[in-house]
């Protein structure tokens, strides 16, 4: 995973993500970079580990939010980067959705899982009808 933090950091701090913390209560890596009017995005690096994926998805947003001190008027648009074995990727019934809504301080607009052994990913990503959000996603 060392490896894996070192690829992300050195393409994405600090440009576009100016803030960099490691190690932040089991996320291995958070970048953050600030937007208007106190707004932050952030990108979360995280070990896809035993708890069901729904549990993993909620604590990381708890970390971040506590973590960045975000709230209803300072949100945070929040990309989370699970990496595991695809054979541990939760199954397509038990994959969590990214937020649907913005009535949290931290909204998760997207989710990738990433397995390091074969690059294989997936990407989700909200969206409102055609529109679709998540800062970098493509």
């Amino acid at each position: 995973m060392d490896s894996i933090v070192q690829v992300f950091r050195a393409h994405l701090h600090p440009e576009p993500f100016p803030r960099a913390f490691e190690d932040v209560d089991g996320i291995q890596l958070l970048l953050a970079r600030p937007s208007w009017f106190g707004a932050k995005y952030a990108l979360a690096l995280v070990t896809f580990g035993d708890d069901p994926a729904t549990a993993q998805v909620g604590r990381v947003r708890r970390m971040v939010d506590a973590y960045l001190d975000s709230s209803l008027f300072s949100g945070c648009g929040l990309i989370i980067q699970f990496v595991a074995p695809e054979a541990r990727w939760p199954s397509e019934e038990r994959m969590p959705s990214p937020d649907r809504h913005g009535c949290r301080s931290t909204i998760v607009q997207a989710m990738v899982w990433l397995d390091p052994q074969t690059g294989k990913y997936k990407l989700q990503r909200s969206r409102w009808g055609p529109l679709k959000f998540g800062l970098f996603c493509t």
